[in-house]
């Protein structure tokens, strides 16, 4: 065993992964909705939510989780290669950890926007008929307008 070698700590916090490698420590910081910079960036993401919870319906939660899921384990594994980890295991373990963090974030997200856009976007096509559905891209893009404004 080799004293002077040091292992890959991993710690889950509340917004992300903690690495620690010697001396040598990182955060990642993992979000499950990012806010956006400006209100046309933030229309353009909303109008995107939209149209994947008018496609995917109840799925919408569960597809989103998964790619904050991916999106933690790949941000996470980055960083340990980036601290000098070379044992794959390591890497993977704490890649893990940040796609437990990202999935559950995405997931939780997800069940908002798909609640609130869902929501208001069954309440369009009652009111509009079913030309109605056309109005989820612009619910989402506003709703999510309302969403990072209230966030930042």
């Amino acid at each position: 065993m080799d004293i002077n070698k040091s292992e890959l700590k991993s710690k889950i916090v509340w917004d992300g992964v903690v690495l620690q490698k010697g001396e040598k420590q990182e955060k990642v910081k993992l979000e499950g909705d990012k806010v956006e910079d400006t209100p046309v960036d933030s229309f353009s993401e909303g109008a995107i939510k939209g149209l994947g919870v008018l496609l995917t319906g109840p799925a919408y939660p569960f597809i989103a989780g998964a790619l904050k899921g991916y999106e933690g384990y790949s941000k996470t594994e980055k960083t340990a290669d980036k601290l000098g980890e070379t044992d794959e295991w390591q890497k993977t373990k704490a890649g893990l950890k940040g796609a437990l963090v990202g999935g559950t974030k995405g997931f939780a997200h997800g069940i908002l926007d798909y609640m609130v856009v869902g929501g208001l976007s069954a309440v369009a096509i009652a009111l509009t008929g079913p030309w109605g559905f056309l109005l989820t891209p612009v619910i989402g893009g506003f709703y999510n307008v309302v969403k990072d404004a209230i966030r930042s």
